[in-house]
């Protein structure tokens, strides 16, 4: 069975991805985000069959659910897509500590152990790996986000394509500009 899995599904680019992954002929989407009415509503606007992840990748159970699933399905997740994350403005001394690290939590330790989770499912060639990085360059304000994508972009980098035992397509959509949405009002 060949799958996407698509955090940040309930909005803005997660969603958006979900949509164009609609036309891609796989058997299932799976749909991660913290609020079900929302994947509800995008599974039922779908020709793809879908699973809904209603997960807070700040939990570390949310990663034990996911594998799990990709256990008892037996899944090749042909797309990987960890567009959930947020960003607040301001300075290091202005956020507070514990949003900081909710960022770092979200924005870079969900991103490796979802790709570490999901490694050992992309089997084959020309399996894909995406990783939204909106900010990898300075951005007045936002000093934590672009530490935060440094991280992801080295990660990803580095370590995913050094894999040998599949071929692994790496895709890095990168917006130089902060983008406007939910990702800044969380």
């Amino acid at each position: 069975m060949d799958i996407a899995i698509v955090t940040g599904a309930s909005s803005g680019l997660g969603r958006e991805y979900v949509k164009l992954l609609d036309d891609e002929g796989l058997d299932e989407i799976w749909l991660v985000a913290r609020r079900r009415p929302q994947l509800e509503d995008l599974a039922g606007a779908l020709k793809t069959k879908s699973r809904l992840y209603p997960l807070d990748l700040t939990e570390n159970g949310s990663f034990r659910i996911l594998q799990q699933a990709l256990t008892d399905s037996r899944a090749i997740v042909r797309y990987l897509i960890h567009a959930a994350g947020f960003g607040k403005m301001g300075s290091v001394m202005t956020i507070p500590s514990g949003v900081q690290e909710k960022m770092v939590d979200l924005n870079d330790r969900a991103a490796i152990s979802l790709v570490q989770l999901v490694l050992p499912y992309c089997k084959g060639k020309g399996r894909r790996l995406e990783r939204p990085a909106p900010f990898p360059f300075p951005n007045r304000g936002f000093t934590t986000g672009d530490c935060l994508a440094a991280v992801a972009c080295c990660f990803m980098d580095v370590d995913v394509v050094q894999q040998r035992s599949f071929t692994v397509e790496l895709v890095r959509l990168v917006c130089p500009l902060r983008l406007k949405g939910r990702t800044h009002g969380r």
